[in-house]
């Protein structure tokens, strides 16, 4: 694959992963199709901000994917998260993933979307995805010219992909095109476009008129880590310390409180108030301390920063926090795909 092909792909990729208030670690994914067979799409466990044109993605056939989705029997007895990894792993071709990559695991729906596709974990847009009231006030903000898309909670990879293909055919049939904006219940955004530049100013549209709905006006907190040790880390992000004490937070938030699944990823079973996890708080003081790699500090330290931040304003603004169900929770906590991400943080 000629390199220059993929300028336009690092740089949309490259513009949102710099901003962790769209996305976290290595949360989001990116999609570019090259022609009217091969598609660019995010490696699973990389961050966007690590795509360049020669690595951090995975080529594949994107046409031999919608088959897949279009024709798949879904009264099969068999485990379609593991088929369907495995049939687009399938669809690279021969000698262009030289890294033995993985494709993201969001791959099937960005096949059936425009020639640009950004996937966020907008802080701003997950404020209505994780409010009871959320779907309402989007319908009120988003006039029909955004072509906005509400989908229900679905579990990421396989089923996500079947659900939202549904829905995007049913949304086609009802207004004579497709929609470029899809706001996904306890997930994130999705907006997409036939041009770079069209995408990233959706992109930037959506999360703009979010901000300004709800008097969103001050920069987002900075994202600041100390080395302290080997594999020990201190959060410098004072947003995140005041907050942990304004609030009095416990272990019962966490306990109580999963707004989606990167929140089970990353933060998951790691955090504790005794100085012996892999994230260690002092209730007193706010302090945060992780016990891992840099990079994985990085990812957990703005995994945590957006989790308040969403929680802090959707309390703020006296709407209703909409957690995930217990299934959905055993789902994400059981899935091979989040554990080979937690994985490559560690390599």
């Amino acid at each position: 694959m000629d390199p220059n092909k993929l300028k336009q792909f690092e740089m949309v990729s490259q513009e949102v992963g710099q901003y962790p208030d769209l996305v976290q670690g290595g949360g989001g994914n990116t999609s570019y199709k090259i022609d009217d067979r091969l598609m660019a799409v995010k490696a699973s466990g990389y961050r966007l901000d690590q795509i360049t044109t020669k690595d951090g993605y995975v080529i594949v056939d994107y046409q031999k994917i919608r088959d897949y989705f279009n024709t798949v029997d879904l009264d099969r007895d068999v485990n379609f998260e593991i088929e369907s990894a495995s049939f687009m792993k399938g669809c690279i071709p021969e000698g262009m993933n030289p890294k033995d990559l993985r494709p993201s695991i969001e791959t099937g729906f960005h096949s059936f979307m425009d020639r640009y596709v950004i996937h966020t974990h907008s802080v701003y847009a997950n404020i209505l995805c994780c409010a009871v009231e959320g779907e309402d006030i989007a319908n009120a903000i988003f006039d029909d010219s955004i072509g906005m898309l509400w989908a229900p909670y679905v579990n990421p990879g396989f089923d996500l992909t079947i659900e939202l293909n549904k829905a995007m055919k049913q949304y086609m049939d009802a207004k004579g095109h497709a929609p470029k904006v899809i706001f996904m219940e306890n997930h994130g955004l999705i907006v997409s476009g036939d041009n770079a530049d069209e995408c990233l100013k959706l992109n930037e549209r959506v999360n703009s008129i979010i901000k300004s709905h709800f008097g969103l006006a001050k920069d987002y907190p900075k994202i600041l880590l100390e080395k302290i040790g080997e594999n020990r880390y201190k959060s410098l992000t004072t947003y995140l310390r005041d907050t942990l004490v304004e609030k009095n937070i416990g272990m019962d938030l966490f306990r109580d409180i999963s707004l989606y699944p990167d929140q089970l990823v990353y933060l998951g079973d790691n955090i504790s108030f005794e100085g012996n996890g892999k994230i260690n708080i002092n209730s007193e003081t706010g302090e945060v301390m992780y016990s891992t790699s840099e990079m994985e500090a990085l990812t957990i330290d703005e995994t945590f920063t957006g989790f308040i931040y969403v929680i802090d304003n959707i309390e703020r603004l006296g709407l209703t926090i909409q957690t995930m169900s217990e299934e959905a929770i055993l789902f994400i906590q059981n899935m091979e795909g989040e554990k080979y991400r937690i994985d490559l943080l560690n390599k």
